[in-house]
């Protein structure tokens, strides 16, 4: 049976100190950004043409997380 490389390094990072699976994880987050640098900014009214309704305050009351509603879940 084949062992994908993934694979070989998941058993190898098993054996590693918190500080060097701390280490790990930075360098892959690091690794993961965009080589560019930039990120693409929010442009606001993008959509405001798109035919659809504008969202209102009433929207984002409904979308609210409630904890006290949550936890009964």
């Amino acid at each position: 049976m084949a062992t994908s490389e993934i694979d070989i390094i998941k058993k190898q990072a098993k054996g590693l100190t918190q500080e060097q699976k701390i280490e790990l994880i930075e360098f892959l987050t690091h690794d993961l950004r965009p080589t560019n640098g930039a990120s693409k900014q929010i442009e606001f009214g993008k959509y405001a043409n798109s035919g659809r309704r504008m969202s209102t305050e009433d929207d984002f009351k409904i979308a609210e997380w409630h904890p006290s509603e949550d936890s009964s879940r």
